[in-house]
């Protein structure tokens, strides 16, 4: 498991959001075994992912297709958090 988890690639979240917020299978899947549903959208760490997604309840459909923008910058975006660094010259 990862402590600071890597971003998903763009067309991983793509697919991942796409079939969360139509698929009710996946839906399912996703829920009951998240690594699974990872690998099949072709997440490249669905172990380390899935323990970062993991939600106790899954948004609507259309509560994840309404934020959609804002969940593919959190999910192929920088993860980590990073705290800023000031250089004093």
């Amino acid at each position: 498991m990862a402590n600071n988890p890597k971003p998903l690639p763009a067309n991983v979240v793509a697919q991942l959001l796409s079939k969360l917020g139509s698929d009710d299978t996946f839906r399912a899947l996703f829920q009951s075994n998240p690594v699974e549903a990872l690998r099949q959208v072709g997440a490249p760490d669905p172990e380390g992912c899935a323990h970062c997604l993991k939600v106790p309840t899954l948004a609507s459909k259309e509560s994840i297709k309404a934020a959609q923008t804002a969940l593919t910058t959190q999910l192929a975006g920088n993860l980590g958090q990073n705290p800023p660094t000031l250089l004093v010259r």
